[in-house]
């Protein structure tokens, strides 16, 4: 659902991996560990 989708997204851009919180999201940490960088420079061109 978009929630999820939102969830992964919103911890991307906090550069965060889901944890013991919301372990059912924990699958998606390897998406955000492979991301994490790509966000950090489109964080930073937008600064």
């Amino acid at each position: 659902s978009l929630v999820m989708v939102a969830k992964c997204l919103q911890n991307l851009a906090n550069l965060v991996e889901f944890g013991g919180k919301e372990p059912y999201m924990e699958v998606v940490n390897p998406f955000i560990l492979k991301n994490k960088e790509r966000m950090v420079v489109f964080l930073d061109q937008l600064s």
